[in-house]
């Protein structure tokens, strides 16, 4: 991701971990205090007929 966003291809909201990589063509700047109310959902696009136990294991943990 760091790398599309040197050459310019976007923006990205990432872990403040990150903000010690240093990358060329890359600025970290941190949000404002509103953003502690910020949310961000996660999507899994998959088979239901798939009768994987991974599967079935994954999508439990990503509900809970």
């Amino acid at each position: 991701m760091l790398g599309l966003i040197a050459e310019g291809q976007g923006i990205a909201l990432i872990p403040a971990s990150l903000k010690h990589v240093k990358r060329r063509g890359v600025a970290f700047r941190p949000l404002k205090d509103e953003a502690a109310r910020l949310s961000s959902g996660i999507a899994v696009a998959y088979d239901e007929r798939n009768p994987s136990a991974i599967l079935a294991g994954f999508l439990a943990l990503v509900r809970s």
